[in-house]
């Protein structure tokens, strides 16, 4: 659930420095053909009223434009590492991708270049650095409450 935190941090700060107050649509398909079953954890937070889940099947539609997306970019040696299935895609454009509107970052703990601009925005980055919550650290404090009942193995914890 951290990372998505982070991610989540990160399409704020994305919001914030293009000065607009656009959706967040989270997407919980880490990748449409991986082996890794974890789930998305924010919705067990309030977060705030402009970010939405959405669907399972629009979640698999936005990972493969992303994955196009990157090929695009990228070029085909990216492909070769996503077929692969490499944990860490090393990806030599990372600030031509963040001009297009795609965050990624191969380093987790390093923060992609914030563009300006009106198209799509795609996280798909660790982004486990300070810089991505600073400035909007009360933000993330209102948006960071749970919201939700704890499960019956948690509640046996509490």
């Amino acid at each position: 659930m951290g990372n998505q935190m982070f991610q989540y941090a990160l399409a704020l700060q994305i919001r914030k420095v293009n000065h607009t107050n656009k959706q967040i649509l989270l997407n919980g398909v880490l990748h449409p053909f991986s082996k890794d079953k974890r789930r998305l954890s924010l919705n067990h937070f309030v977060l705030d009223n402009k970010t939405t889940i959405c669907s399972v099947f629009y979640g698999i539609v936005l990972m493969l434009r992303f994955i196009i997306s990157l090929i695009t970019i990228s070029g085909f040696s990216m492909l070769i590492g996503f077929l692969r299935r490499n944990r860490q895609i090393v990806i030599k454009n990372e600030e031509k991708l963040s001009l297009n509107g795609i965050y990624y970052t191969s380093n987790p703990y390093s923060m992609p270049k914030i563009g300006l601009g009106h198209r799509a925005k795609h996280i798909y980055s660790y982004c486990q650095t300070p810089l991505v919550v600073q400035g909007i650290e009360e933000e993330l404090r209102r948006a960071f409450v749970i919201n939700t009942h704890p499960s019956h193995e948690n509640q046996l914890v509490l």
